[in-house]
């Protein structure tokens, strides 16, 4: 049972790296730094808290499964010795390092890492692990990466410039608090109630900084500067024009997942119904909700329009959008999400 629980945890962790990396919109990451970073870091997180936690039992502090422990000592402890594995393992991923996301990618890898350690620990020295591992399966793993994540937005803050220094003390209190808070509860039993009442907010904070990220990446595309250039593909037969009905061949303009297509008929662009999502991530940066609401077209019944300046069929699976019209739009999200995050009373002012 113990084995089948720790390859459950190994499986989730596989997800879960695959799922950071897809957050990364605009240059992945490469699988083996991830890897690297997620076995490496997460081991050395843990050999550090160790070494500390040996510190502190030398120092007569060893009984910290309590209140104060946990906010003053395990909180700031384990953040500490994950801050500290991340630094140490730059030379992994340094080159790679290159844009916003990309530090809190390989954050939340330590972050994931040291949580699925402490699994396996847990799993291999408890009674009886099956009831408290799936729990922690639930709730430890992404708990340790919500906790972690702003003090990779930090590191790299400090790499490049040494602009929004403060950040990195202000994302550490952040990331001991809101452990320390955490294991509070865990000592007594409330950590899947803390969980799911917290799930929420903790994902809401973590796609806004996305988007901050996203927003202020250095190699982040406009719509308009993607589709001004030469299509893709000269001409295909595949969307209709929710427009005007043209089904003829299209010009395609593709990337990842996207595929846009020009109708030569009105001038409107086609995607499919996924494909309108994942253009307002990839190009306005939003991984927040966006807002699904009945088109405002009198004479068509069943269509949607996401946010603005489109028109979508969940039954066609297709939607159409002038690029005049959409792209402001995709601009006002990565805007409203700088103004959010570098509004917030803990981010400091450039250069503090």
């Amino acid at each position: 049972m113990k084995l089948l629980i720790i390859a459950v945890s190994a499986i989730a962790g596989i997800i879960a790296v695959a799922r950071l990396r897809h957050l990364d919109v605009h240059e992945k990451e490469p699988w083996r730094a991830l890897a690297l970073v997620t076995l490496v870091g997460g081991a050395w997180s843990i050999a550090i808290s160790t070494v500390l936690y040996a510190a502190f039992g030398a120092a007569g502090i060893g009984n910290v499964r309590n209140t104060l422990g946990a906010i003053l000592v395990v909180g700031p402890l384990e953040e500490a010795a994950k801050l500290l594995a991340m630094l140490s393992c730059l030379p992994l991923f340094r080159r790679h390092l290159d844009e916003p996301a990309d530090g809190v990618i390989y954050m939340a890898c330590v972050a994931l890492g040291f949580s699925l350690i402490e699994n396996y620990f847990y799993a291999t020295s408890a009674q009886n692990a099956g009831g408290l591992l799936m729990v922690r399966l639930l709730t430890a793993t992404p708990a340790h990466i919500l906790f972690s994540f702003p003090m990779g937005l930090a590191v790299y803050a400090r790499r490049r410039g040494g602009a929004r220094r403060g950040l990195l003390g202000r994302a550490y209190l952040y990331a001991s608090l809101s452990h320390g808070v955490w294991d509070v509860l865990a000592f007594n039993g409330l950590a899947l109630i803390l969980f799911f009442a917290l799930l929420w907010p903790g994902m809401r904070f973590f796609g806004t900084v996305m988007s901050y990220a996203a927003r202020v990446s250095p190699f982040r595309e406009d719509l308009t500067g993607f589709l001004s250039a030469a299509p893709a593909v000269a001409a295909e037969e595949d969307l209709m024009c929710l427009a005007c009905g043209n089904t003829g061949d299209k010009p395609a303009w593709l990337r990842g997942k996207i595929r846009v297509q020009r109708c030569e008929s009105c001038d409107s662009y086609i995607s499919s119904w996924d494909g309108l999502f994942f253009l307002f991530r990839h190009f306005g940066g939003w991984y927040g909700r966006l807002e699904v609401k009945p088109a405002p077209d009198g004479e068509r019944d069943g269509l949607f329009t996401v946010e603005a300046g489109n028109v979508a069929s969940r039954g066609d699976q297709v939607a159409a959008f002038r690029l005049s019209e959409l792209s402001p739009v995709l601009d006002e999200l990565g805007e409203r999400a700088v103004a959010e995050v570098e509004g917030a009373w803990w981010f400091p002012d450039r250069g503090t």
